[in-house]
C-alpha cells in the first residue's frame, strides 16, 4: 500500500513539473509593394514580432494589429503524453471590441512629422478613419505595469490622446495605438493600413501603403 501511495505522489508530481503545451494560430503581419511575400509554412512567436517590422527610407516601423487568432492547443503530460486539445478559433478580443492598430514609429532622419488625421485603414475596400489615437507616455507605462498584474494590456491607462501634429525627434521611439470604429478583422481578409498622409518628410519618399498578410504560428510553453 505504501509502495503505491509512493507511486501515485511520484505520478502527480511528474505531471505537474511536466505538463507542457503546443499553440498554433493565425495572424496578420505587414508588408509594402503589390506582390505577398512568400509565407513561411509557420513561425514561432518570435519571428512573428520580427516579421512585424519595416524598413523605410528614414524611418523604422512596428506594426500590429489586434487580429490574432488561436486555432489550437494541445496539452501534454511530461511533455509526450496527449492531455487535452482544442481545436477551436479562438480570437483573442470580443466580438465587440474595434480594430487597433500598434504603430511604433523610429526616425533615422529629422524632419518627420505625425498627422494622426491623414491615417486611413481599408479593410475588404471599406476605409475606416481613426476615432482614437494614442501615444505610449514612458512614466504612466512604468506606473501603469507596476500596478497591475495578470490583466489584459489596456493602453488607454499608460497613453496620452494625440489629436494634433507630432514633430518627432530622430532615433527617438513612439508607440501609438490607433483606434478605427471597425470590428476586428480576420487575418485572412484584406487589410490595407495608410499612413503615406500622416507620416510626413519634406525631402523623403512618401510612406508606401501598408498590406497585410495571413501567417500562421506556433509556441510551445510550460
Amino acid at each position: 500500500m505504501k509502495t503505491l501511495c509512493s507511486a501515485l505522489m511520484l505520478l502527480i508530481f511528474l505531471a505537474a513539473a511536466g505538463c507542457a503545451g503546443f499553440r498554433s494560430g493565425l495572424a496578420s503581419i505587414p508588408y509594402v509593394g503589390e506582390v505577398e511575400p512568400a509565407p513561411a509554412p509557420s513561425v514561432t512567436t518570435y519571428e512573428l514580432y520580427k516579421l512585424k517590422e519595416i524598413q523605410l527610407p528614414g524611418v523604422k516601423l512596428d506594426i500590429s494589429l489586434n487580429n490574432t487568432i488561436r486555432t489550437s492547443d494541445l496539452q501534454t503530460m511530461l511533455f509526450v503524453v496527449p492531455m487535452s486539445f482544442d481545436p477551436r478559433d479562438k480570437p483573442s478580443l470580443g466580438e465587440n471590441d474595434r480594430l487597433m492598430v500598434r504603430l511604433t514609429i523610429i526616425p533615422d532622419d529629422s524632419g518627420f512629422v505625425f498627422d494622426p488625421s491623414g491615417v486611413t485603414v481599408t479593410v475588404d475596400e471599406q476605409v475606416f478613419h481613426p476615432t482614437t489615437t494614442m501615444l505610449v507616455n514612458a512614466a504612466k507605462l512604468h506606473a501603469y505595469l507596476k500596478s497591475t498584474s495578470g490583466h489584459r494590456y489596456d493602453p488607454s491607462l499608460s497613453s496620452d490622446l494625440v489629436d494634433e501634429k507630432i514633430v518627432l525627434i530622430k532615433d527617438k521611439s513612439y508607440s501609438l495605438y490607433i483606434i478605427f470604429d471597425c470590428p476586428v478583422p480576420t487575418p485572412g481578409r484584406v487589410i490595407r493600413l495608410d499612413i503615406g498622409r500622416a507620416l510626413l518628410h519634406p525631402k523623403l519618399p512618401d510612406i508606401p501603403t501598408i498590406r497585410f498578410m495571413k501567417i500562421r504560428w506556433k509556441e510551445g510553453y510550460t
